[in-house]
């Protein structure tokens, strides 16, 4: 395992860097890192505000331009970024949906820029099985919430993964600039 602030473009570098010294290329960049400290509005922080963005969306762009440096002299690549249905806006994540709408944008402005060697799409899923949407809900939440959705079900992190997968494989060979929803009908554009 490596550790890096993916904010710092410096250590997006390095963690770019070792991932080639390890495996010899760089095809494919998941960029997943990311924080949600619930907060209304009027009572975030400066520090919170900047720990979100720079986490979700600087660091995003950090490590995309650190691949994509890697990437377009090797012949190209594919990167995927992650988003989230937060991104219609969130209660107690005004930062948080901030940064996952920045999210939608770069992936787009990258994706102009840098076609035709390197795809560039997102994943926004909705609520999935993982402790991330425990904070700030308690099951009866999650579970009105899930009785909601189109499909009735929480998602899983594979199903998330699968959507990943989809987008680096050859299936996504013609798919630039786009977001793929995964989120149960929870939004639909």
């Amino acid at each position: 395992m490596v550790r890096a602030d993916v904010a710092v473009a410096a250590e997006a570098r390095a963690l770019v860097a070792q991932a080639v010294e390890r495996f010899g290329r760089l095809d494919i960049l998941a960029n997943n890192a990311g924080t949600y400290p619930r907060s209304w509005a009027l009572e975030m922080t400066e520090e919170e505000w900047d720990r979100v963005i720079d986490t979700n969306l600087k660091g995003t762009f950090m490590c995309s331009q650190a691949a994509a440096r890697i990437m377009k002299p090797a012949g190209g690549g594919r990167i995927v970024n992650m988003a989230s249905v937060a991104i219609r806006g969130q209660l107690r994540g005004t930062h948080y949906s901030a940064s996952k709408a920045g999210i939608v944008g770069l992936t787009r402005a990258l994706a102009l820029e840098w076609a035709p060697e390197i795809l560039v799409n997102c994943v926004a899923p909705g609520i999935i099985d993982t402790p991330q949407p425990r904070m700030g809900m308690n099951e009866e939440q999650i579970a009105e919430r899930v009785r909601c959705l189109p499909l009735p079900r929480i998602g899983s992190p594979e199903d998330v993964a699968r959507a990943v997968l989809f987008l680096v494989s050859e299936g996504g060979s013609w798919i630039t600039g786009q977001t793929l929803h995964v989120n149960g009908g929870d939004l639909m554009l």
